[in-house]
């Protein structure tokens, strides 16, 4: 039973009773979330807990013995011992150092056990050539992974230098076609501006059409004027304009009897700009 389970149960303080386990080396063992007493020590742990307890007084309360020092007075090979122990299925806690423990109370029944035992050794060198064959078996299955691992990192290797190769021979085709493209059009220009000079002409003119609906029936002077502007700063000027009526734009209503309404009609507004380009 948990340690904290046993201090809720018994309206008695979690760590001060943890700290009478420890002091006292009484028999507990380490759960997955807490201390843990079995469940037969229980009561008398508690009992002794709340009635107050000298160390002279716990003689035959149940304790912990070192596995170590226990099979150095009995005789027995440490090894062989808990060898048994795991075999069994017998209770025993690590206690540091190498070492374990087993409850006291239940010393005497391990011995006799172990000595009716006559196939531990045998058993323990069955396990350890199960266990070296095991480890071959594994180094093998390692070996075997990582070389796996190592072809599949080759292969991706090999797939990111593809890709990567792929990917400069599409950039040096976009490059070359930009470059043929930009020939194409200076050879235009070229062709354009001899035709030209043949005639006597230093230049030529270019045009331009922007065009902007109306906004509310009317047009947006602002940001015809900002447009012109910006324009005019690269050359171009205005030649010619006109309006296109695409639609009209009626809307209606009326309150108390009372009716109002508007009817505008939308245009299409052109500018027509000019510049003339030199020759260069």
């Amino acid at each position: 039973m948990e340690a904290e389970i046993i201090a809720i149960n018994n309206d008695i303080s979690y760590i001060d009773f943890i700290g009478f386990l420890r002091q006292n080396n009484l028999w507990y063992k380490m759960g997955a979330y807490d201390y843990e007493v079995s469940d037969d020590l229980v009561d008398e742990y508690v009992k002794i807990f709340k009635n107050g307890y000298d160390n002279n007084e716990l003689t035959d309360v149940v304790k912990k013995i070192n596995v170590s020092e226990f099979t150095q007075r009995y005789n027995i090979d440490y090894e062989e011992f808990l060898f048994f122990l795991n075999e069994e299925g017998f209770d025993y806690i690590d206690v540091g150092r190498s070492n374990c423990a087993i409850r006291s109370d239940k010393a005497d029944k391990y011995v006799r056990l172990f000595n009716e035992r006559t196939d531990i050794k045998e058993k323990m060198q069955i396990l350890k050539q199960k266990e070296e064959q095991g480890q071959i078996e594994l180094q093998d299955e390692e070996e075997q992974k990582q070389r796996y691992l190592q072809k599949m990192e080759e292969q991706r290797q090999q797939e990111l230098k593809k890709a990567e190769e792929l990917k400069q021979l599409k950039i040096r085709k976009a490059e070359a076609r930009r470059k043929a493209e930009e020939k194409k059009q200076l050879d235009i220009k070229t062709a354009m501006i001899n035709r030209l000079a043949e005639h006597g002409l230093n230049g030529y003119f270019e045009y331009q059409v922007i065009s902007l609906l109306d906004e509310r029936g009317v047009l947006n002077a602002e940001k015809l004027q900002t447009i012109l502007n910006s324009l005019g700063k690269e050359g171009w000027h205005v030649v010619g304009s006109y309006a296109n009526e695409i639609g009209h734009n009626t809307k209606s209503g009326g309150i108390a009897g009372f009716s109002t309404g508007t009817n505008t009609t939308i245009d299409q507004n052109v500018i027509i700009l000019e510049r003339f380009v030199l020759f260069q």
